[in-house]
């Protein structure tokens, strides 16, 4: 398990030898945090289009609270960015760029 400043937690999915030497356990504990995180990443977005996006189970501030900021930041970035990009291949972006003004000002 890895604390950041912040008090957050994240556990990792896969075990790192501390013992070994140095460079292996830099090398373990990288991989295993960055399979951590697609797992989480990709688990985020599950949630949001499936809970929050449809307005089901969930709402925005839940799945805030549930993800780790680090993930939360990552993915509103790439989700408002899939936002933008549908509006811009609208008949009329403007319409749709305004559009997405709104969802973030909820």
């Amino acid at each position: 398990m890895i604390k950041s400043e912040e008090f957050e937690e994240l556990k990792l999915t896969n075990n790192v030898n501390y013992k070994e030497q140095i460079d292996k356990w830099l090398t373990g504990l990288e991989k295993s945090m960055v399979e951590t995180l697609k797992i989480l990443m990709n688990e985020c977005i599950k949630v949001y289009e499936e809970k929050v996006e449809m307005e089901q189970e969930m709402e925005r501030k839940e799945w805030l609270a549930r993800f780790n900021s680090q993930l939360v930041v990552t993915i509103g970035q790439l989700l408002w960015t899939r936002e933008c990009e549908k509006a811009f291949e609208k008949r009329r972006p403007i319409e749709g760029l305004v559009e997405v003004r709104d969802l973030i000002e909820e």
